[in-house]
């Protein structure tokens, strides 16, 4: 019985689990501040992150990817191993015009059936690397995005600046405004920033809507620096619809593959369909882990499994953020998350050994002591 129990709880963690992507590539971005006749060596490690063999075509794509000196090759990876690959960049002496310019370093699982030459691509995963020219003098790139929400909760916002340019820029004055379906506006949020040359930055804002209607909105953020204007823009909705966040775990196992519960509830008198959740650790790198999709009845609660992938996350409190999805809408908590270490670590598995060990003395002992009071 004990047996056939152990069976059973292999058969669950090797086999029921979900998987994602076999192969995991890092860095996942990688910028290269242009430099005439640069010369630069790189490192990419790809990781089977399956139990099982891995065939992969390890390759560069794309035009740019002629400044590389890089060997295609097709690579059998172990279960869970790991392997790194080189490769040398050399760049001209000038490009005709500033901006990005791009390549990637790919890792793509193929499937070579028996018998046949057919090759069926089933994953591929990618390091991107981004050439950028500067412009002269003083240039500016920002990029706005947002997360729908339910009414009367905090929209997120995130704005990326990029200094572009071959100057600093020491003043940045911003404001973003926010507007509804018919254009009005319904709040703004003024800004000031600065930015070094070969410099990005993230700017968070966060905007609660109150007690503003349901709808589509849009928001627009206006840079003036130096004499000239940017202008980035983002479409959001609030929603109607209300699922919110009840309660989720506060911690995980490191180095193994586990679950993360989350409970929510729906505010709604209407069945919800299509929702998800989603967990966040860390940021740099970012992990990212879903749940699969589930409806939601009318008023209904619902437990929901996120199975996280930690072999690679290390002992340790990281910021988290938790998230339930529906229709484009985002209801989400920060909160701290502990990685704690598996149970078999190195120290418990001596633990283990030793009671084991214990127990076997302990019954041997007991069965030689039988034996002697027999005989007498």
């Amino acid at each position: 019985m004990i047996l056939k129990k152990l069976v059973m709880v292999f058969i669950i963690l090797f086999f029921v689990v979900p998987n994602t992507f076999a192969l995991g590539i890092s860095p996942s971005k990688s910028i290269i501040f242009f430099e005439p006749n640069l010369s630069q060596s790189f490192e990419i490690t790809v990781r089977n992150s399956e139990n099982r063999d891995v065939k992969s075509d390890i390759y560069i794509y794309g035009e740019h990817g002629k400044y590389t000196h890089f060997e295609n090759q097709t690579v059998l990876f172990s279960p869970k191993e790991s392997k790194k690959f080189n490769f040398d960049l050399k760049l001209p002496e000038s490009f005709e015009e500033p901006g990005d310019y791009r390549f990637d370093f790919v890792a793509t699982e193929v499937d070579i059936m028996e018998n046949t030459n057919f090759i069926s691509v089933l994953t591929s995963v990618g390091s991107v690397f981004i050439i950028r020219v500067p412009y002269e003098g003083h240039y500016l790139k920002a990029t706005l995005t947002s997360k729908s929400a339910s009414t009367g909760e905090i929209v997120p916002f995130k704005l990326v600046l990029e200094n572009l340019g071959t100057l600093p820029i020491d003043y940045i004055e911003g404001i973003l405004e926010i507007f509804d379906e018919s254009g009005n506006k319904v709040d703004e949020i003024p800004f000031i920033e600065s930015l070094e040359i070969k410099t990005i930055k993230d700017v968070e804002f966060k905007w609660h809507s109150g007690d503003n209607k349901f709808g589509n909105y849009n928001a627009k953020i206006t840079l003036k620096f130096k004499g000239k204007e940017v202008l980035a823009e983002s479409d959001f909705k609030l929603g109607d619809v209300h699922i919110s966040i009840v309660n989720y775990d506060k911690e995980i196992k490191a180095g193994e593959i586990g679950k993360f519960n989350i409970n929510v509830k729906s505010e709604w008198g209407n069945p919800v369909e299509d929702v998800f959740t989603r967990l966040e650790i860390g940021s740099s790198p970012l992990k990212a882990f879903k749940s699969e999709s589930f409806n939601m009845d009318p008023w209904g609660e619902n437990n929901v499994i996120i199975y996280v992938d930690a072999e690679e996350i290390e002992k340790g409190t990281y910021p988290a953020k938790v998230s339930v999805v529906y229709d484009g809408i985002y209801t989400e908590e920060e909160f701290e998350l502990k990685v704690r270490s598996p149970f078999f670590s190195p120290i418990n598995g001596s633990i283990l050994i030793g009671i084991a060990v214990f127990i076997i003395v302990l019954v041997v002992g007991y069965f030689m002591l039988s034996k002697k009071r027999k005989k007498k």
